[in-house]
C-alpha cells in the first residue's frame, strides 16, 4: 500500500510539474505576444503622427532671388541659383560659396562634392567645399550631369547626330580631365537620364527606344 500511494504522489507532483510548466510556457508566450503588440503599436503611432501646431525657434532672413533653390547638403542648407551657390547651417551663417553665370542650373550632391551645370549650355562646375570650384567646358550642349562621392563626374551631352556620355575627372591636373567618352548606339535608343556609381567606376543609362512600333525603355552599365 505504502509503495502505490508513493507512486500516486510521484505522478501527482510530476503532473503539478508539467502543468506549472505549461502554464509557465503560457504566461511566457501571451507575455511576448503582449509586448510585441504593444511595440507595433507604438512604431505605428510613430511612423503615422500627426502634428497639430508648431513652435518658431528661430528665424534667418534672406535676400535671393525668386530663381533660388534649395537643398540639403551634409546637414546644412544649400542654396543656388542663376548666379551662384552658398552653403549655410542651421542659424544662417555661410560655410562656402561660389559665384557663375548659368542660363538653367541644375545640382547633383554626393558627399561633400557638388556638380551645378548649366543644362542647354556648356559649363559645369564642381565643388568641394575646400575652394571657389572647378570649372569644366563641354564641346557640345549639357543634357545632364551626375557626381559620384570622390568627384568624377558623368556628363550626358547632346552632340548633332546623337548623344555621348563623358565621364571627368575635375582633379586630375595632368590632363584634360576627360577621362572616358561613352558614345551612345541609336539602335539603343536615346539616352534620358544617366546616374554615376559612388565610387565613380559605373555609369547606368536610361534609353528611350521605338521597338515595333512600341515605345519601350532600356538600361545601359557601364564600367
Amino acid at each position: 500500500m505504502d509503495s502505490f500511494v508513493g507512486r500516486s504522489q510521484d505522478v501527482f507532483a510530476m503532473k503539478e510539474r508539467r502543468h506549472k510548466r505549461t502554464m509557465f510556457i503560457m504566461i511566457t508566450i501571451a507575455c511576448v505576444i503582449v509586448a510585441a503588440g504593444i511595440f507595433a503599436l507604438l512604431v505605428n503611432a510613430f511612423i503615422n503622427i500627426k502634428y497639430k501646431g508648431y513652435e518658431t525657434v528661430s528665424k534667418i532672413k534672406l535676400s535671393e532671388s525668386s530663381s533660388s533653390k534649395y537643398v540639403s547638403y551634409q546637414d546644412n542648407i544649400l542654396k543656388y541659383s542663376r548666379d551662384g551657390v552658398s552653403v549655410m547651417d542651421d542659424d544662417g551663417n555661410e560655410l562656402w560659396n561660389g559665384s557663375y553665370s548659368m542660363t538653367s542650373p541644375a545640382i547633383d550632391i554626393a558627399g561633400k562634392y557638388v556638380v551645378i551645370a548649366d543644362i542647354g549650355g556648356k559649363e559645369f562646375i564642381v565643388y568641394n567645399g575646400q575652394d571657389s570650384g572647378t570649372a569644366i567646358t563641354t564641346d557640345y550642349p549639357i543634357v545632364q550631369a551626375s557626381i559620384a562621392e570622390n568627384g568624377v563626374t558623368a556628363v550626358l551631352i547632346e552632340e548633332t547626330s546623337s548623344n555621348d556620355i563623358d565621364i571627368y575627372n575635375p582633379y586630375d591636373v595632368s590632363s584634360d580631365r576627360l577621362l572616358a567618352e561613352i558614345p551612345t548606339n541609336v539602335d539603343e535608343g536615346y539616352p534620358v537620364c544617366i546616374d554615376i556609381s559612388p565610387d565613380g567606376a559605373n555609369v547606368a543609362a536610361s534609353y528611350v527606344c521605338v521597338a515595333d512600333a512600341d515605345i519601350q525603355s532600356r538600361v545601359a552599365f557601364y564600367n
